[in-house]
């Protein structure tokens, strides 16, 4: 047995999804709403007896490893080190990824380390006083100091390099952590006379450090960061996820602010489901990390220009995922940070009231242009109208088109118009565009012949499932390509077991065939109260499958015989004709 089959047979998948996902029986299966996308329906199917999952909202599925690495962001090595450990299974490493690995475990190392060394100067050195007053009189009790790892980096040449270097930490690998640098005269820190925030990822690993100056009378930046990584890469954070991702998922909602005190200063004022971006940027992997958690984002960034931008950015990446944008404006005070320690309660409401974020950008624009000057309507029009073109719901379109209306102080017909030449210009091409990747449909007969896979590989007797399906039809004159060659390659096994497994009938599969097979054998079935219900529903299904043959076969003899007709071949015309008559025979006592 490999280690790959140690591990699935010591980890059970149910018990491993069940963990971050709600599921429910159904019938052989469990069932639950996929931690992947939103949905509102079940369509995230587990099944216990193959050790697979797939969601049929959104076509992901797999094993152990796959379902961890799609949950975690991980890679494959690190998703097979977590479910090893979790196994008790001991791996045996390649030269390579032995390399990798140890890399990866020395900058963890050398973050931990570091995280220990600037906590300990701030809250117990003589060194740290000035660091604990400032942050004492930003209202950072000692309880969030704990709570966020927070640190401070003494203004010294090398301290941390000296710290870890007695440690036995290279300093290449220092330096590969982005926390030292190397100049004429020797290594020196990368942070220095700062407040030190660690960086850490969902599962609350120190990957990176961000330093606030403590003396803003220096000419240097306010604020610096840890380069890029192995292990760090800034758009794939979100600073205090580690912390306040129950509080996200039990408020249904994910207030997104800037900054490291926006977190801080609002996690004390109460608002405890809330992470920073680093940075304007709001990323598409950060969405995606996000909908694992909440439905629901609320954007409260800066209320200047940059964060109007800001705003924008993250709002048109987490709509397109899905998500429930809203957009909070701050009250008395520039940033959360501000709100959050001057006005608690304040900031609270306006997290309350966050408006959905088509309110938003209308009311930005009204608030940057005239309204009452004709080229400020126009500025108006041309931004929020493109906008307003691509919402899909006629009726909240139509609420917008309405307020649009109101607000420039137009006839409704006017704002119509608008849409009809946008859609004219810009809109038909974003449409050929968005258009272009759809996937290909399948036909109502394809449709059918999966169905009916789908009832034989569920079925508790395989083999005489698949009996029952031969006894009527040939497999081989199927029209789905997939369905064809799984079919066939159950008559194959068969032939040489013969009794059909479905595990073993899984674990042989090619790998061209596998995500269609693994999809019809967990495909919802469980409408179908009863087995007797699922029988004739099989039975029926084949009869189906027949006649659908049977009416093709015809169509194409029809077709063979006119062309023979017209070739004069008497003795193919003959033949034909006696087919046909066969199937016609058939398909009327089929019909009955």
């Amino acid at each position: 047995m490999t280690e790959l089959e140690q591990i699935k047979t010591r980890v059970n998948l149910v018990d491993l999804i069940g963990e971050s996902v709600t599921l429910k029986k159904a019938g052989r299966n469990f069932k639950g709403l996929c931690p992947f996308h939103t949905e509102r329906s079940p369509s995230f199917i587990v099944s216990p007896d193959r050790q697979i999952w797939h969601c049929f909202g959104c076509g992901k599925g797999g094993d152990h490893f796959t379902f961890v690495m799609e949950l975690e962001h991980m890679e494959f090595t690190e998703a097979l080190k977590l479910l090893a450990q979790r196994a008790g299974v001991t791996l045996a490493t390649t030269p390579q990824q032995s390399v990798r690995e140890k890399e990866r475990e020395e900058l963890m190392r050398v973050h931990r380390l570091a995280q220990e060394f600037y906590n300990y100067l701030l809250i117990k050195h003589p060194i740290g006083s000035r660091a604990r007053e400032y942050l004492q009189e930003r209202g950072v009790i000692p309880e969030l100091i704990a709570t966020f790892s927070l640190g401070f980096a003494p203004n010294a040449w090398d301290n941390l390099a000296k710290f870890l270097f007695k440690k036995k930490i290279p300093y290449p690998v220092m330096e590969r952590a982005g926390l030292v640098m190397r100049g004429r005269n020797g290594w020196y820190d990368r942070f220095r006379n700062r407040i030190m925030f660690a960086l850490k990822n969902h599962r609350g690993e120190t990957v990176a450090f961000s330093g606030r100056l403590l003396d803003n009378a220096t000419h240097e930046a306010k604020y610096i960061n840890s380069p890029e990584t192995p292990i760090y890469i800034k758009g794939e954070q979100l600073y205090g996820l580690d912390i306040t991702k129950e509080p996200i998922r039990k408020a249904n909602n994910a207030i997104v602010v800037e900054g490291e005190f926006d977190v801080i200063s609002s996690f004390h004022a109460g608002i405890t489901n809330v992470v920073a971006i680093k940075g304007s940027a709001f990323t598409e992997t950060q969405v995606s990390l996000l909908k694992r958690f909440t439905d629901r984002v609320t954007l409260a960034l800066d209320q200047d220009s940059a964060g109007d931008a800001a705003s924008r950015r993250g709002i048109a990446i987490a709509e397109s995922s899905g998500l429930d944008i809203r957009v909070a404006s701050i009250p008395e005070g520039k940033d959360p940070d501000e709100a959050a320690r001057q006005h608690p309660e304040l900031w609270k409401k306006a997290v309350g009231q966050a408006v959905p974020y088509y309110d938003f950008i209308l009311e930005s624009a009204r608030k940057r242009f005239d309204v009452a000057d004709p080229y400020g309507k126009k500025k108006v029009s041309d931004e929020f109208v493109p906008v307003l073109f691509k919402i899909t719901n006629s009726i909240v379109q139509g609420h917008y088109s309405k307020r649009l209306a109101e607000i420039l102080d137009i006839s409704e017909t006017a704002v119509s118009q608008a849409l009809d030449k946008y859609e004219r210009t810009q809109g038909r091409k974003i449409t050929s565009e968005s258009a272009a990747p759809a996937p290909t449909r399948l036909s109502r007969e394809e449709l059918l012949e999966e169905h009916l896979l789908a009832f034989t590989l569920q079925n508790a007797e395989l083999t005489q499932a698949l009996e029952m399906v031969t006894a009527e039809i040939d497999p081989s004159d199927l029209m789905h390509p997939v369905v064809k060659k799984i079919f066939m390659a159950m008559i194959d096994h068969v032939s040489q077991t013969a009794v059909l497994q479905l595990t073993e009938l899984a674990a042989s599969m090619p790998t061209e065939l596998k995500s269609t097979f693994d999809r019809l054998s967990l495909v919802n079935l469980e409408e179908f109260e009863n087995a007797e219900l699922v029988g004739k529903e099989f039975t029926k299904t084949i009869a189906l499958t027949k006649r659908q043959m049977l009416r093709r076969a015809i169509k194409t003899l029809s077709a063979e015989i006119t062309q023979a007709q017209k070739n004069g071949d008497e003795a193919a015309l003959t033949r034909l004709k006696t087919q046909l008559e066969a199937k016609v025979i058939e398909l009327k006592r089929q019909e009955k």
